[in-house]
């Protein structure tokens, strides 16, 4: 089974990565989904994807976080992430 989810990226957006917004805020259900470290997880997922996106990583390195996301994610949940990454940098 695959760490992160469509579900981690939809909870993770709904509260605009602000963990702290999320543990004050949070259903019970939706903290469920988040036992163990997914949350930095993501973040640090998203700040890869900006390397790359932004063309700071080399190659080797993209190379190593694309074979992560392959083992770690959901392929929907990769496909949102890379949307919200591009989205990011066109504004």
């Amino acid at each position: 089974m695959k760490t992160i989810t469509i579900k981690h990226v939809q909870i993770f957006e709904k509260y605009l990565g602000d963990d702290d917004g999320f543990a004050r805020s949070g259903t019970g259900k939706e903290k469920e989904y988040f036992q163990k470290g997914e949350w930095a997880l993501i973040g640090n997922i998203i700040q890869d994807l900006e390397l790359i996106e932004n063309g700071l990583a080399s190659k080797k390195y993209e190379e190593e976080i694309n074979r992560n996301l392959q083992e770690e994610l959901e392929s929907d949940a990769i496909e949102a992430l890379k949307r919200k990454t591009k989205k990011h940098n066109q504004s």
